[in-house]
């Protein structure tokens, strides 16, 4: 891992989370469901290393096994919402990029949380500039979100 400004590149989380994506998409149903609950109690650690990796392995796992998003989604949101107003702008990055990757569900599966969300990534903007990790991870969440929403 290294940091570039104010990115941080971490290459060996990124390719381990890339890997148990590849390993969750031929386990058992319950074992899959069990390995995103790990990752879900890892994403509340107190080191922020720890937090984005976790984040970093949600972010694929979710999508790799969309046959559990009804049960995985509901679970993974409150924990992804909290890393949205994380101190650690690397976690936060994370957490938008974990939910950008399932966006097209969440109206479906977490509608309540929506407007939680939502405002979420507008305080997330707020609090960040142009040139963060998490802008463009939660620029781009937001913009899909908003393109789903009725006009």
């Amino acid at each position: 891992d290294w940091s570039a400004g104010d990115r941080v590149t971490a290459p060996v989380r990124e390719t381990a989370a890339q890997a148990l994506a590849v390993a969750l998409r031929s386990m058992e149903a319950g074992c899959a469901a069990q390995v995103v609950r790990a990752l879900l109690t890892m994403s509340r650690e107190e080191a922020w290393e720890v937090r984005h990796g976790a984040l970093l392995g949600i972010k694929y796992c979710l999508p790799a096994r969309e046959d559990l998003l009804p049960e995985l989604l509901p679970l993974a949101t409150p924990s992804l919402l909290q890393a949205l107003a994380d101190d650690d702008d690397d976690v936060r990055a994370g957490a938008a990029a974990s939910l950008l990757g399932v966006a097209s569900h969440l109206e479906a599966l977490v509608p309540s949380r929506l407007p939680r969300l939502l405002g979420a990534l507008w305080d997330a903007l707020a609090s960040v500039d142009d040139l963060t990790a998490s802008t463009a991870s939660v620029m781009g969440l937001l913009a899909s979100l908003c393109a789903s929403l009725p006009y």
